[in-house]
């Protein structure tokens, strides 16, 4: 393969289940960017609507990885991760649509600071092309990771700022840090593996910054619809497992009253209104704690970032009533506005975005 960044080759990854028209549109504007990928591959988890088809006869320069079966975002993404021959690696959801300019983008703070070990892209809702998705991962005390800017005008944004840690659903991040923290946490298999990746590389002291140039656009919860009871399922567990996998024993003592305070709120809730999804996750966290004690062990032995570092990043606790807002507004912000076509010929034609 070739490296024709910096001399650095960049491998970008993108796991599809049954979102046959969704890949279309985001391998057709991988077609149209300014700096290609030395490869693309794409992850097929077991599709059944032609998406494998679909890949081999219109984008015959992708690689194309048949899993045979739906291993989540968690495990697809490591599939590729393996059979990646880039130094880079670039991840994006299937459900995006990026700028003319976004690998150029991504790539351009590893490219400007060797130290930096990830770039987390801003996701813009598909239907509201001004107004932010995520920027990055957020955490706060209570143990809520969240999007960072979310419902924020992206055209408020300037320059490269650090963050917590990168979405999943548009990073970049160097081989070598994933070589030190490892890959997405398998069991997980959907949402908040991206978390627990930026809580271990937090913990190793590796940083990432978002950047505003490298902008996607997103079909928000494509893969899942928002307040479903397979989104509540995953994201009540996954959350509890990345607590147990990746917090300091300090942060229990300085915080854990304020998780359980939390949890206790949000249970009361999903009984009361009905959400058994998120009931059962909780069942599901808890029912994982032994199994996670070794794994939680290794990350432990293995951190080198100071408490004072990792506080640094800490948010105060959002309550339950404030997180359901927050997953409510989002859901509005999705709902409404342009077509496809026209926000990303909007969002092309719009002033400086390959400036930033």
């Amino acid at each position: 393969m070739a490296a024709g960044w910096s001399g650095v080759s960049v491998s970008l990854i993108i796991v599809s289940f049954n979102g046959r028209s969704l890949l279309r549109d985001c391998l057709e504007s991988l077609e149209a960017q300014i700096r290609r990928p030395d490869e693309v591959i794409v992850v097929d988890n077991g599709s059944s609507d032609q998406s494998v088809s679909m890949v081999r006869d219109e984008f015959p320069w992708v690689r194309l990885i048949e899993a045979g079966e739906n291993l989540g975002f968690a495990a697809g993404n490591n599939l590729g991760i393996r059979a990646a021959t880039g130094e880079i690696i670039i991840l994006l959801n299937n459900d995006t649509i990026p700028a003319p300019g976004f690998v150029e983008s991504i790539l351009a703070p590893l490219d400007e600071d060797q130290d930096l070990s990830a770039v987390s892209g801003v996701m813009l809702f598909v239907n509201q092309p001004e107004i932010v998705a995520t920027s990055g991962i957020q955490v706060f005390s209570n143990g809520l990771a969240l999007d960072r800017d979310a419902g924020s005008p992206w055209r408020s944004m300037s320059g490269n700022r650090p963050v917590f840690g990168p979405s999943g659903g548009a990073m970049a991040i160097r081989r070598s840090a994933l070589d030190d923290v490892d890959l997405f946490p398998e069991p997980f298999f959907l949402y908040l593996e991206d978390v627990d990746l930026a809580w271990r590389m937090r913990l190793r002291n590796h940083h990432t910054v978002s950047s505003p140039a490298a902008w996607v656009l997103h079909h928000y919860s494509a893969s899942s619809i928002e307040g479903s009871a397979f989104k509540d399922y995953f994201l009540a567990r996954n959350r509890f497992w990345v607590l147990l996998r990746c917090w300091p024993r300090s942060f229990w003592i300085r915080f854990g009253f304020e998780v359980v305070v939390y949890e206790l709120g949000a249970l009361i809730y999903a009984i009361a209104t009905g959400r058994w999804g998120s009931v059962r996750g909780r069942i599901a966290g808890w029912q994982g704690v032994s199994r996670l004690s070794r794994v939680r062990q290794r990350i432990r032995h293995r951190t080198t970032s100071s408490e004072v570092d990792l506080l640094y990043w800490i948010c105060s606790a959002l309550s339950v009533r404030n997180y359901l807002s927050f997953r409510k507004r989002l859901s509005l912000l999705a709902g409404g506005g342009h077509s496809n076509e026209q926000s990303l010929n909007e969002r092309s034609a719009g002033p400086d975005v390959h400036s930033r």
